[in-house]
């Protein structure tokens, strides 16, 4: 779109990146990729008294996810299973396992700084507009 409409009309610098290692947990396969990590999970309503859960993901399936919740009573089950309907908000927690995954992941799939581009263009004889491109 900005190629096309070009709504910007001085030099500008786009920036995109990841929405971070904490990142928000919303389709399966966000929880699925992050089974045996800590999560903070809202619903939009209560289940049996409580809307807030903290605790591990322990297992997806095609419409839940099982948390397991350390605050859980004595006598008491520890694994909650949410419909994927159910959360407001979830979010994964910063944990050591998770900065391990993340340094992991980066070993894997390095980013490549060789691989960004930057185009001058002459917009007019007054101004440049900068772009970059990866």
């Amino acid at each position: 779109m900005l190629d096309v409409e070009d709504p910007i009309e001085r030099e500008y610098h786009l920036e995109v990146s990841s929405p971070g290692i904490d990142r928000p947990l919303v389709r399966c396969r966000d929880f699925e990729a992050h089974i045996g990590h800590e999560a903070k999970i809202e619903l939009s309503d209560m289940i049996n008294g409580r809307k807030r859960y903290r605790g591990v993901i322990k297992a997806t399936d095609e419409e839940a996810l099982t948390i397991t919740v350390p605050d859980a009573p004595a006598g008491t089950n520890p694994d909650h299973r949410l419909l994927f309907t159910t959360p407001a908000d979830a979010k994964l927690v910063m944990t050591d396992a998770l900065m391990e995954k993340a340094r992991l992941d980066r070993e894997l799939h390095p980013i490549d700084d060789d691989e960004t581009e930057t185009v001058e263009i002459a917009a007019n004889d007054d101004e440049d507009i900068s772009k970059e491109t990866h």
